[in-house]
């Protein structure tokens, strides 16, 4: 049972993941397919920060929280049969389906996630004037979800022939949505509504074009 109050530290966003992945595997359930690129991502981050890869890495721990924070408390709201924001009720909806592919519910997952709550989350960590020092550690996170497209990639395949067919728009769509992480950032640094920061942010930094290819990579598989 995940726990009701926030993760504090890096550890315990792995540990709350992980129960994720668990509650998905007994029940069994499509949410833990998000989950599990997840932690992978976070387990990323974790040891670029003991490595000495992020500038402040204190600061960047505190990012990967807030960040996570979001996703955990969006999931335990659902699964209490309350609503989350508009773009994870989407998700989480979408694992109530088999038609979607393993690729789709990641994307609808990366798209609810990075799309509105991390530039919400970085303006959490970073306020104000704090804001543009943390571009670099964004960067460098960008270069750690590059490592991790190819490894992805082969292990969907390993179970979804379509990867194939789809991987193309894949990385077209991961490498347009992390370039423009921090702009997305710096447009919810002047918004409250997350409504209007996710639209904002959209049209603002070319997430316009990475929503388009999402419905694209939607239409192919006839859905």
């Amino acid at each position: 049972m995940l726990a009701q109050n926030h993760a504090q530290n890096i550890d315990e966003v792995i540990a709350r993941l992980t129960d994720i992945i668990d509650i998905s595997r007994q029940e069994p359930g499509r949410l833990g397919y998000f989950a599990a690129l997840y932690r992978k991502v976070t387990i990323s981050v974790k040891q670029g920060i003991l490595n000495g890869r992020f500038e402040d890495g204190a600061r960047m721990e505190m990012l990967d929280v807030n960040f996570a924070n979001r996703y955990l408390e969006a999931y335990e709201l659902h699964s209490k049969g309350e609503t989350p924001t508009a773009s994870w009720q989407v998700s989480f909806e979408a694992a109530g389906h088999w038609r979607p592919l393993i690729l789709q519910h990641l994307l609808l997952g990366i798209n609810a996630h990075i799309n509105l709550d991390l530039g919400i989350a970085a303006v959490e960590t970073s306020p104000g004037d704090q804001l543009p020092p943390l571009k670099h550690d964004f960067d460098m996170i960008n270069r750690l979800l590059a490592d991790l497209v190819q490894p992805v990639q082969d292990k969907i395949g390993e179970v979804s022939p379509w990867i194939g067919f789809l991987e193309g728009e894949l990385y077209i769509l991961l490498n347009q949505t992390t370039r423009g992480r921090y702009s997305t950032a710096r447009v919810s640094k002047r918004l409250t509504d997350e409504s209007a920061a996710c639209l904002r942010a959209r049209y603002c930094t070319g997430h316009y074009l990475a929503s388009r290819r999402l419905r694209i990579i939607f239409s192919k598989a006839g859905l």
